[in-house]
This record gives C-alpha cells, sequence and structure tokens, in this order.
C-alpha cells in the first residue's frame, strides 16, 4: 500500500490510463490517459503497426469522440495526418479521452465480450515525446470483480509499467474464468493463464511445457528472461493465433469444444514452442534495421525468413527433440511446410529477401497469390536443409541451432544483417554451404529437390506421388461474405476468370462436393457468375505442371546414415 501511495502523491512523475467499458455490445472502452507536462505544444500518437506483423494497422481508425482537457478546461488540438494529433496545452494535467472500437479478437487486438476484458495497450496508448520515459499506472473499472492474466505488476487491479515500450509490449485480460498453471526452470518462472474454461488434466501439459522450454534454454545458454507468461485466450469458435512479447506471449485458440484433442493439444504446444522461442529471435535479437525502429513509419529489411523461418524451424524441432512429440510428428511437420511450398511454385514470384521488405506490402493478406513467398514456410525450409547439410558436412557436430546460437551470443546487442547469418555459416562449416544458403535466400523458388536429396541422404524414406489432379492445380477456390466459392486465383489460362462466383459444378452446389469436383481429372459443368452475368461453361482437364505430394517416414537404413540422423534430430 505504500508503494501505491507513493506512485500517487508523485502525478509528475507518471502517465495514468483509466480504462472503462461503456457500451458491451458496440465493444466500445473509454481510454483516458492523463499526465502533468508544462506549457506548451505537444504531439500524441497512435502507433501504426506492432511488433509480430509487419503490416500497417492504422489503429487511429478505432478512435471515437476524441476530448482534450488542459489544466481546467478544454484544449485546442488538430489533426496532423492520420495518427497523429497537436496539443495546445496551458500547463499542469493533460488529459486526453477517446472511446476505442475493442473489437479485434486475434492475438495482436484488443476485445471485449462478456466476462471477457482483453487488451493490447499498443492499440490504443497515445505517444507522447516527453514523457515517454515515465512510469504507468493503469486501472480497469470493474476489473476488481475478475481475474487477471498479464506479465504487468497487479495490486488489487492497479497495473503498473516502467515506461510507455514496457506498456505497450505487455497485453493483459481481466475475465471471470482464468486458470492459472505455472513451473520453475533454471530460476526462471514461468505461468500459463488459461482464459476462458478450466482444464481438468494439466499435469502432462505442464511436463510437456517444461520439455520444450527446458530443451530452447539448453540450446541458448539459458533464458533471457526471470518470468514468462503464455497467456491462453480460449474461445467457443475455431481460431488460431499467436503474438510474442518481452516476457509474454497473447496465444488465441478455439473452439474450446476441442481443447482435450490431439488435435488441439498439437495447435496449442505448436504455438507456445514457436512463440517462446521468439523471446530469443525478434524480442531480443533483431535485424540491425530495427536499432532506430519506430512504430509510426514502415521499418523495411530483408531479414524476415530469420524472424519467424528460423522460429517457425526450431518451435517445431524443440518440441520433437525435447521428447514432447516423437520423431515422425517431426518428419511430418516437415512434409506439410515440402507440400505448401509445392503447391505454390511459381515463375517469378519474390525471393525471401525481398518478401521479407514486401511484409507491409502483401506478406500477411497475399492479395495477389503467386506474388511473394511465406516467409514462414519458405524460411523453415531453408534452415531444415541447412540443418541437414551441416550435419552431413561435420558429422554432426555443427548444426542449424549452432549457427543461430553464434548469432545470438554475437548479435544480440548490435543487431544483425543477413551477411553475418552467411559469415557465421562459412566459419562453422563451410563456404560452399554459406554460398548454397544465400542463393536459396535469394531465390523465390523453392529448392524441394535439394531437400529431397538431403533427406534421402541421412535415410529418411520419401514417398512422392501426384497431388490430387484435374482442375485442380492452378485454381483457387475461396468462399464470399455471402457463402459462394469463388475463384481467388489462377496459375494459367482454363476458361475460368478471377473473381468468378461459383453456382454449380455439374449440378452440384455444396461448397464440398464443388472443390472434390474440381480435384478430379474428368470433364466438369461449371455454372457461374461473371461481373453480374449468368454463364454455364464446360471445363476440360489440361496439361499442366503436375504437383508433388510429399510425406517421410522414419529411416530403414545403413548404420553410418542412422548415425547422422539420430544426430540431426537430437541436436548431438
Amino acid at each position: 500500500m505504500s508503494d501505491k501511495q507513493s506512485v500517487i502523491s508523485n502525478p509528475s512523475q507518471e502517465v495514468v490510463y483509466e480504462i472503462q467499458v461503456v457500451d458491451l455490445g458496440r465493444k466500445r472502452v473509454r481510454i483516458t490517459r492523463k499526465t502533468h507536462l508544462p506549457e506548451g505544444t505537444y504531439r500524441a500518437a497512435l502507433p501504426i503497426w506492432r511488433p509480430g506483423r509487419y503490416a500497417l494497422q492504422d489503429y487511429s481508425k478505432y478512435v471515437f469522440e476524441l476530448d482534450v482537457q488542459s489544466g481546467h478546461g478544454h484544449a485546442s488540438y488538430k489533426k496532423l495526418n492520420k495518427n497523429t494529433w497537436e496539443i495546445k496545452h496551458s500547463g499542469g494535467e493533460l488529459s486526453i479521452s477517446f472511446d476505442f472500437s475493442a473489437r479485434q479478437h486475434d492475438a495482436g487486438g484488443t476485445f471485449i465480450a462478456d466476462g471477457l476484458l482483453y487488451f493490447n495497450p499498443i492499440n490504443f496508448s497515445l505517444f507522447i515525446e516527453e514523457d515517454q520515459h515515465l512510469s504507468i499506472r493503469a486501472s480497469v473499472a470493474g476489473a476488481d470483480q475478475l481475474k487477471y492474466a498479464g506479465s504487468l505488476n497487479d495490486e488489487d487491479s492497479l497495473l503498473t509499467a516502467k515506461n510507455y515500450a514496457h506498456w505497450i509490449d505487455s497485453p493483459f485480460v481481466f475475465a471471470d474464468q482464468v486458470q492459472q498453471l505455472s513451473y520453475t526452470l533454471s530460476d526462471a518462472d514461468f505461468f500459463i493463464h488459461v482464459v476462458g474454461m478450466r482444464m481438468s488434466d494439466t499435469t502432462q501439459l505442464i511436463a510437456d511445457f517444461e520439455a520444450f522450454s527446458q530443451a530452447q534454454a539448453q540450446a541458448m545458454g539459458g533464458f533471457p528472461f526471470d518470468q514468462y507468461h503464455f497467456i491462453v485466450i480460449t474461445y467457443p469458435f475455431p481460431f488460431y493465433h499467436g503474438v510474442e512479447h518481452d516476457c509474454s506471449t497473447i496465444i488465441t485458440l478455439g473452439p474450446r469444444s476441442d481443447f482435450g484433442s490431439e488435435k488441439m493439444r498439437d495447435h496449442l504446444l505448436g504455438v507456445s514452442s514457436h512463440e517462446l522461442f521468439h523471446a530469443w529471435n525478434v524480442c531480443r535479437l533483431k535485424p540491425k534495421a530495427f536499432a532506430n525502429a519506430n512504430y509510426f513509419q514502415e521499418l523495411y529489411f530483408e531479414e524476415g525468413f530469420v524472424m519467424e523461418g528460423f522460429t517457425t524451424y526450431f518451435g517445431d524441432y524443440y518440441l520433437q527433440q525435447s521428447g514432447v512429440f516423437d520423431t515422425q510428428w517431426w518428419l511430418d511437420c516437415i512434409a506439410q511446410w515440402m507440400n505448401s511450398v509445392s503447391m505454390h511454385d511459381i515463375a517469378g514470384r519474390l525471393s525471401m529477401k525481398d518478401s521479407s521488405v514486401d511484409l507491409w506490402v502483401d506478406g500477411y493478406d497475399n492479395q495477389l497469390w503467386g506474388r511473394s513467398v511465406s516467409i514462414y514456410t519458405y524460411g523453415a525450409l531453408a534452415v531444415t536443409a541447412l540443418d541437414l547439410s551441416l550435419c552431413m558436412a561435420t558429422k554432426g557436430s555443427v548444426s542449424a541451432a549452432t549457427i543461430f546460437s553464434r548469432l545470438w551470443n554475437e548479435h544480440k546487442k548490435d543487431g544483425y544483417t543477413n551477411e553475418d547469418i552467411y559469415r557465421i555459416i562459412a566459419r562453422e562449416g563451410t563456404e560452399a554451404l554459406a554460398q548454397q544458403f544465400q542463393t536459396w535466400i535469394a531465390s523465390g523458388h523453392p529448392f524441394i529437390p535439394q531437400l529431397v536429396e538431403l533427406l534421402r541422404a541421412v535415410g529418411v524414406q520419401v514417398n512422392e506421388k501426384p497431388a490430387a489432379d484435374g482442375l485442380a492445380y492452378g485454381i483457387g477456390l475461396q468462399e464470399n461474405a455471402q457463402g459462394q466459392l469463388h475463384i481467388s486465383h489462377l496459375i494459367s489460362e482454363c476458361g475460368l476468370h478471377y473473381g468468378d462466383v461459383i453456382l454449380s459444378v455439374d449440378g452440384k452446389t455444396e461448397a464440398k462436393a464443388i472443390r472434390s469436383l474440381f480435384s478430379d481429372y474428368k470433364s466438369v459443368a461449371v455454372e457461374l457468375v461473371r461481373m453480374g452475368e449468368s454463364l454455364q461453361v464446360s471445363l476440360e482437364p489440361t496439361e499442366r505442371p503436375i504437383i508433388s505430394k510429399y510425406s517421410l517416414q522414419m529411416p530403414n537404413v545403413k548404420a553410418a546414415q542412422n548415425d547422422v540422423f539420430q544426430k540431426w534430430i537430437s541436436g548431438l
């Protein structure tokens, strides 16, 4: 109590946030920001992007009814651009209030519902340069009736943060149902907050979290924090998303009815291991381009495949290496990445480097299908090939984990570039391999043939067969707002147009049946709407590249091959 009184008695040394739900049905919360500043003109800005998603968010579009109080009256202000306001302040307390639309329920948003108050402060927290280093005290009206989940200090529903940077990187939840689990490893305390439901059997879950956490720490030389929080928000509808933060992660999963199934266990552990690895990769180890980063303009970098590709690889790798999942599960993950890439092998795609830069353009929405590559999947496959190559070249003494550990130890303070990675690969492995890895990163084409060769060289059984043929190749089907299927992409001419709305195929109108008919190698009669005009067309299968579908199986190999394979999967 004395600490709280000390903070309150020095209002000029803090920024105060008061949050109140004003309309649950319309998802409106009232945000009030108070600070003490001398007389002057100030600029207050909302971020236009957040860490973990390098696409414009423009949070100011969720702002309603802005009101500014300066001293004891209204302050004069004007909007300078889409996210910045200029305020003339008479001195003393400056209070800025606005309604915020809390309707974004993914792991990077702010969302309210019955029994759930979920906040990502970066969505609604105004940045004022002159008070950015002040401590922050925040209260949420009605939170004392709910349970808390988050990494910020919470005392009687009063949250505190060291400064603006700490505040915006610390999402939190108040909910009527929060189950808290915990474990401790190497003097680091971990908490798993399950929001919205109660899990009955948690012993195995905690053991799984302990296993992959310990495996990551052993590879990286210890945890880079004293405390970490997995905040798992469960929804009644299907959902899957996670976002990394300095000492926590928000994970949104659903439906709740599937918890307890193997599929949901896979999802929960997969996203949790991925986000924990981000505590090293991205939250602390960053590209040099982040040295002067701010959240009010786009930040361009070529290393996105390192940030997400390496994390995708190691997030799953350490689930296998720690024994949480078996090796066949790990091989299935690689096969899934290979199949995803095989389906999208199109000439002229951007390289991984350029796709990293163009995250701001189409890295998440992929509006022009076939333009860029996934830094997650392509990056993970590049690391797979790198890991196998290193293991074979050095007889297991050097791995991709070695490369990343060196990158962490040498560049966690000053940041890195792609050239630093190539240099470490050449030093720890071979110059030829560094050049090969650089070629993979600079190409928009997948390197599946080389990867297949590497997998077979260590004894993995690679099964390859043509995927579903017919019209499936090159035709993308998505549902529109009315639940109708429409053509989302075409690779080559087939008689359909981008944007065509499919009404029926061979008289079938149900979406699943339509997809199946498009996948069969046969002629089909299609009823569609094109630019408002009803048409009937007959489609014939045509010559085109064959898509390969891969499956991987455990080795049945010679002793020498098996030795390399065992070193690869065990990290030794």
